[in-house]
């Protein structure tokens, strides 16, 4: 234990994960919300993002949890934990279904598909791929010429997200392209 001022803002030990261990730290929303924003280590803003996620289906706070994880996924400095973030978000968002079981169209909230309207142009291809795939999700046809342009991007992951999102919106235009 240690005596302080004032309750911290943010306890972090073991920087870039060096000791072998098994950890179990309890912290609440909030704290794991400022983590994911402010920890200099990649590998904690890395754990604060999993524990949200994982705390986002008995959290009260779901809303605020939501909006820091989108909020990781376009702005974070790691391209790998903007990649975390979306897969974090599909995963809430459009879980796997059981297989043989065709998922419903999702319906995603207008400041997720903002971000995922952003994030279609990343420098990365694998946040662009991972946003394809959940705006995909949808099946909205509205996004039909997005698509169709992202079959044309350098990256063979985006390339075949965008089929597949294209694909699922029925639209006219997809028949087409896709042949």
């Amino acid at each position: 234990t240690f005596d302080v001022a004032s309750k911290p803002k943010l306890v972090s030990f073991d920087y870039e994960s060096t000791l072998r261990k098994e950890l179990i730290f309890k912290k609440t929303a909030d704290e794991l919300i400022y983590q994911l924003n402010n920890d200099s280590d990649i590998l904690g803003r890395r754990w604060a993002l999993v524990e949200l996620a994982r705390s986002i289906e008995t959290s009260n706070d779901k809303a605020k949890i939501i909006g820091a994880i989108r909020s990781s996924a376009e702005k974070d400095q790691s391209w790998m934990i903007r990649q975390d973030a979306i897969e974090a978000l599909k995963e809430m968002y459009a879980p796997t279904p059981p297989p043989g079981v065709t998922p419903a169209p999702i319906r995603l909230d207008d400041a997720t598909t903002q971000m995922l309207l952003r994030a279609t142009k990343d420098g990365q291809s694998a946040i662009r791929a991972n946003a394809f795939e959940l705006l995909g999700a949808t099946k909205d046809a509205r996004y039909a010429d997005l698509y169709v342009a992202a079959l044309n991007d350098r990256s063979y992951a985006v390339i075949d997200a965008a089929a597949n999102a294209l694909g699922n919106t029925r639209s006219p235009k997809a028949f087409d392209q896709l042949v």
